[in-house]
């Protein structure tokens, strides 16, 4: 047989067929009606899951519960779980599917889709992206997410647990600003993370470790750090620029009138964002010009 999945879903029609679809697609399909029958079944190791499809709503025990249960078991930590529900994504109930579950489906269902997605959760998964994913969860779930051990992650194998750390980070506010100034100025995805995470804040707070990032070797890091200190439109920010922006607001300016196309189109968008009276004026002139 192939991998195995489990069905959990309190209609037993629904989950008869859709069973018989994944059978044909050559999945092995276990069928649960509750969450309390869906924890049964996996306190055998025999019948631990490849992937879980857990209904939201259901009897005795609902899919939200079971979803923090599975979460809080080591073995199924990184089992990828598709959340169904008659409700639409961003309904405030769905926020623990948006942190605990890996995907979410609302009905009606296409069939095709369902199993696009799961083929492409167990084809895609490398034993690294899955080492990596289990780390991240460990923290998330036991409680020893810091600033520091999320931007640990902030580069790794698996897309989603950068996504996610990205997320965390976000959440952490002033807490992350000392981790976040100090990956910064690195060249590698970390360090380009934490700068953008640092750029997006627009806060006070970030002002110094914004200014440090306006020598990047890297252009697009210069001038996306001169943008974020325009954006923030505080006396800080207005401060810094002239202090310390005016060679990258020059170099800006300068490829407005180059031959890159796509150059001049993000060097204007970056004057519309820096929005001092400097760049508004030269914004200006090249928008004036035949």
């Amino acid at each position: 047989m192939g991998k195995r999945i489990l069905m959990v879903n309190d209609e037993r029609d629904l989950a008869y067929a859709t069973k018989l679809y994944l059978e044909a697609e050559g999945y092995e399909v276990v069928t649960a009606y509750d969450g309390v029958e869906a924890l049964e079944v996996l306190t055998d190791p025999a019948n631990c899951p490849d992937l879980i499809i857990l209904d939201s709503y259901m009897p005795r025990m609902s899919g939200y519960d079971a979803l923090r249960a599975l979460r809080s078991r080591e073995q199924s930590l990184t089992t990828p779980v598709m959340m169904l529900s008659a409700c639409a994504p961003d309904a405030p109930e769905n926020a623990i599917c948006r942190e605990l579950a890996d995907g979410y489906t609302q009905y009606p269902f296409d069939p095709s889709q369902l199993l696009a997605w799961i083929d492409a959760r167990l084809c895609g998964m490398t034993a690294e992206e899955r080492a990596d994913l289990a780390a991240w969860r460990q923290l998330r779930f036991g409680g020893e997410l810091t600033p520091e051990t999320a931007a640990a992650h902030l580069s790794g194998h698996y897309g989603l647990v950068t996504i996610e750390a990205q997320a965390a980070l976000r959440e952490m506010g002033p807490a992350a600003v000392p981790v976040l100034t100090g990956l910064a100025t690195r060249d590698d995805e970390a360090g380009c993370r934490a700068a953008h995470l640092l750029c997006e804040r627009r806060q006070d707070d970030t002002v110094d470790a914004v200014v440090s990032l306006l020598v990047h070797p890297t252009r697009e890091r210069r001038w996306e750090a001169l943008a974020a200190l325009g954006e923030l439109a505080s006396d800080r920010g207005l401060l810094a620029i002239a202090e310390h922006g005016q060679s990258v607001l020059d170099e800006i300016v300068a490829a407005l009138s180059g031959a890159d196309e796509s150059l001049r189109r993000t060097a204007a968008y970056a004057l519309k964002r820096i929005r001092t009276p400097e760049a508004l004026r030269a914004l200006r002139d090249h928008e004036a010009q035949p």
